[in-house]
């Protein structure tokens, strides 16, 4: 062991091999840290694709979710299953007290869809608003077209003109 001790200090006394010496251990260093460097670069840009790919996983189930949501929403929305005259004609005394529709018609009766125009007069706000949530509760039935004015004689009261629209589904 002490022999190969004084045969280093003998080679490293020699400037030629210091030289060679000291380049491969600065290539050493050098393609450590080169390594290091792209592991560096390289690991922190992987690390975002993964957070980036979680995040998308996640708008993913919560779009999958919203959508089921939806789906169960529109599976519990009631139909008309009568005819939709008959339901207007009904829904006159039922919501209203009686008395306030007036020219209930049927414009149009195909095998697809079932139209009724109707006037409301006389309307309070509150009765209006319940009349349009009584449409909104079945699925095949819209309102095509409607047509509000104030009474002149009572602001506090309206006046409608309905175009109602049932579909089959």
């Amino acid at each position: 062991m002490i022999n190969d001790l004084k045969r280093y200090r003998q080679l490293f006394k020699d400037f030629h091999f210091r030289q060679q010496f000291m380049t491969a251990l600065l290539v050493a260093l050098a393609v450590v840290f080169i390594f290091y460097g792209t592991f560096v670069l390289f690991g922190e840009s992987v690390q975002a694709s993964i957070k980036n790919a979680e995040q998308l996983q996640e708008r993913v189930t919560n779009v999958k979710s919203s959508i089921a949501k939806i789906e169960k929403n529109t599976a519990q929305t009631k139909t008309l299953s009568t005819g939709l005259l008959t339901y207007v004609q009904g829904l006159s005394g039922q919501l209203t007290g009686g008395g306030k529709f007036t020219n209930i018609k049927i414009i149009n009766a195909t095998t697809r869809q079932e139209q009724v125009s109707f006037k409301t007069e006389n309307l309070v706000y509150n009765d209006f608003v319940n009349l349009l949530k009584e449409f909104e509760n079945y699925g095949n039935v819209q309102i095509k077209s409607l047509s509000v004015n104030k009474r002149f004689d009572n602001p506090k009261r309206i006046d409608a003109l309905w175009d109602i629209v049932r579909a089959e589904q």
